[in-house]
């Protein structure tokens, strides 16, 4: 049940993912918040493997997008939108194409100029970091849809 709360440090990942794995049959884009540095991408990483992707995960940077497929087929679309200026930049480059797609799922890093797009079934993953070195805490809280607030938890 969301939204859930972790602290954790970066040896405990694997555990992470797991959770949210478990939440793939409800949410079909994951939106990862946090600064530069919080671990997105090593948490991006960690979700793939655990469905399936076997292959080096890197993150998009400069091609916005990378496609990931196990060996069932799924496909992973992993976005990074940190250069992306706008909506429409989004749009124009074809990146709201590969959202919501059967058998497929969306994480997107750094997602304000794909917000517009969203239009249901999203996740909010935050990552913070904490005065300890290796140490974060993570918020997992459903997006609403139309206003693009996180839920409180009363509301869920």
């Amino acid at each position: 049940m969301l939204p859930f709360i972790i602290q954790y440090d970066l040896t405990k990942l694997s555990e992470i993912a797991d959770r949210i794995v478990a939440l793939l049959p409800v949410y079909q884009v994951f939106i990862f918040v946090g600064d530069l540095g919080a671990g997105k991408t090593a948490l991006i990483r960690a979700l793939l493997a655990r469905c399936g992707i076997h292959e080096p995960v890197t993150s998009p940077t400069f091609n916005y997008v990378n496609c990931y497929v196990n060996a069932d087929g799924q496909q992973f679309y992993h976005f990074d939108l940190y250069r992306i200026a706008d909506e429409q930049q989004f749009m124009m480059l074809g990146l709201n194409e590969f959202l919501y797609r059967p058998n497929a799922w969306a994480f997107i890093e750094w997602p304000d100029a794909a917000l517009p797009f969203l239009a249901n079934a999203v996740c909010m993953v935050n990552l913070e970091r904490t005065l300890i070195e290796d140490e974060r805490v993570i918020t997992i809280t459903k997006l609403d849809e139309t206003t693009h607030n996180v839920h409180k938890e009363s509301d869920l």
